[in-house]
Formats: C-alpha cells, sequence, structure tokens
C-alpha cells in the first residue's frame, strides 16, 4: 500500500491544518517549554530554522499563539 505525505493534518473534529499551520503550532510548543528563539535563529541558513521550519519567514510568534 502506497501512503503520499499530504501537506494538510486532519484534527479529531474533522478539520484539516496546513503544514504552516503546523510549524507555527510546533514553535509555539517550543515557546511554551521555555525555549527563547534570537533573530539570528530564524535565519535560513540557520541549523536550528532547519529543524524547526516554523522559525523561517512566518512572523515574530509571541507567547500568547498569535503571529505578527
Amino acid at each position: 500500500m502506497l501512503f503520499i505525505q499530504s501537506h494538510f493534518a486532519t484534527t479529531r473534529g474533522g478539520a484539516s491544518k496546513s503544514l504552516t499551520e503546523l510549524e507555527v503550532e510546533e514553535l509555539k510548543g517550543f515557546m511554551d517549554l521555555g525555549f527563547v528563539f534570537s533573530d539570528k535563529d530564524r535565519d535560513s541558513n540557520s541549523r536550528l530554522a532547519s529543524i524547526i521550519p516554523g522559525l523561517i519567514g512566518k512572523g515574530e510568534v509571541r507567547r500568547g499563539g498569535g503571529i505578527r
């Protein structure tokens, strides 16, 4: 059986989340655990940004959960 990875994930309620939404959600999770990211970490050439893609080009993620 062949499985194709989708750019969307389905939540329990059946609603879909885009890959970008999942990346931002992952980043918020790291921030909830107390991780702090600098502008240097957000550089697309950063090793950390290659591990946590939500750091790149998504604006500033605030502790409260919003994106600026």
